[in-house]
């Protein structure tokens, strides 16, 4: 998890990309021992499209596994808006300027 956490991509913001590596996982876990219900955090610091065709792909993915989608757009307020494609993506979505805000961190803890 710390290579993962650490591994730098070369920059660019994409959903699908993560996004569907974290829909594989839970889906092989599902077909492996019948879970359902996993969650996902999708933390962004940016706002990027998705095509239509993977939208219906993952809506589609998302309500056979039951499972949720939760999002953190730091310093980022336009992906975190009400029309963003980060919205459409997450069941619960919040936006936070300032890690070192405790109170701001809390309700995230809180809400993951």
């Amino acid at each position: 998890m710390v290579d993962f956490a650490e591994t730098f991509l070369g920059g660019g913001t994409s959903y699908q990309t993560p996004l569907t590596a974290a829909g594989e996982l839970l889906e092989e876990e599902f077909d492996d021992t019948s879970r359902s219900r996993g969650d996902i955090v999708l933390i962004t610091d940016d706002d990027c499209g998705v095509t239509a065709e993977w939208m219906r792909s993952w809506n589609e993915r998302k309500r056979r596994l039951g499972f949720r989608v939760f999002g953190v757009a730091v310093g980022a307020p336009r992906a975190a808006a009400a029309d963003s494609v980060l919205d459409a993506l997450c069941d619960n979505l919040r936006s936070i300027e300032d890690l070192t805000d405790v109170h701001a961190a809390a309700d995230l803890f809180r809400v993951i």
